[in-house]
């Protein structure tokens, strides 16, 4: 089974599966979905990107795990797939008799490319640049701790903007630093100041948070160190 990419389908492979009916281009679509796309191996045949083994008392179910037809729609229709030239069945043999033991299913032509390069659109986002070119910016994912960050985040003006930003700065933070940056946020969510964009205050701001704020807006220095014997306070 395919994990993590993509199914490519050649246009006059498609028009090929229109002629036969919708319920061909669903089945096919799945045999994609199923073969191999790493070479293999079964009871010492191997099994090569593009194939794949299975047994007819089980490839309905495998093919169409929501709504299974019947066993014989299943070989009609496989059946048919082959005859149009889009796949190929063989029955593999034990070494030591003549009985199958499982059938061997080819995607003809089938390509390796497009079943291993990774697909990562569902991951990205596309945006245009300056210069009107488009780049792949990777999202991160919000964690449940980013969104108690956001919630405790001041917002300006009533609103809290940047959000996909600041869950970018948030995803760097070092595991240690996100219970200082919860402490912090708590102490900049009752200041009387005018709140950043969060993705700024996490870049530029957060440390400075981390004592209780005073009444002026700013972060409180810690108390000096009482006075060692020998030692003097220099301002």
């Amino acid at each position: 089974m395919m994990n993590n990419g993509f199914i490519q389908l050649p246009r006059k492979t498609i028009n090929k599966l229109r002629g036969l009916g919708a319920e061909y281009l669903d089945l096919y679509v799945a045999i994609l979905a199923a073969v191999n796309y790493m070479p293999d191996e079964f009871q010492g045949v191997k099994i090569q990107p593009g194939q794949m083994v299975f047994s007819w008392r089980n490839i309905a179910e495998r093919l169409y795990p929501l709504h299974t037809p019947a066993i014989n729609t299943v070989r009609s229709r496989i059946s048919r797939l082959e005859k149009a030239g889009l796949i190929e069945t063989k029955p593999i043999f034990r070494f030591d008799t003549s009985m199958p033991i499982a059938t061997l299913l080819a995607v003809s032509n089938f390509d390796t490319r497009s079943d291993t390069r990774p697909d990562t659109r569902s991951d990205t986002e596309l945006i245009r640049g300056e210069k009107g070119k488009e780049s792949t910016v990777a999202q991160a994912q919000p964690s449940e701790q980013f969104e108690d960050f956001w919630k405790a985040y001041p917002p300006r003006n009533g609103r809290r903007l940047e959000k996909q930003k600041a869950l970018q700065q948030f995803s760097r933070l070092k595991p240690a630093d996100i219970p200082l940056v919860m402490k912090a946020v708590q102490s900049y969510a009752i200041a009387d100041v005018l709140p950043k964009d969060a993705f700024r205050w996490l870049r530029d701001s957060w440390r400075e948070w981390l004592q209780e704020p005073s009444t002026n807006g700013s972060a409180t220095k810690p108390p000096p160190k009482p006075a060692q014997r020998g030692a003097s306070w220099i301002d």
